[in-house]
């Protein structure tokens, strides 16, 4: 199944692509500095000062520090999205 994905990641730039959705497990919590191992949708945790959030980050970049909390926010995996063929 092919879908359109728009989210907003730190209320700064929107992300957009045509991608394939694909299950992945929860269990593995990220820390900000480790890299991306998969494209896909993250739920983002920050300490105290905001709600969860999810956003979009592509394989082989760095986990993001937050301008507040610093390297206290954690990273899940959602969904991991596959390129499509469009």
């Amino acid at each position: 199944m092919t879908k359109i994905l728009s989210s907003w990641f730190d209320n700064s730039f929107a992300v957009s692509f045509r991608c394939m959705m694909v299950r992945v497990p929860l269990a593995k919590r990220y820390k900000s500095g480790q890299v991306v191992p998969r494209d896909g949708i993250y739920r983002v945790t920050h300490q105290k000062h905001r709600l969860p959030h999810e956003g979009v980050l592509t394989r082989g970049m760095r986990f993001p520090a937050c301008k507040v909390c610093g390297d206290k926010v954690r990273f899940e995996p959602l969904t991991a999205v596959e390129p499509g063929t469009a």
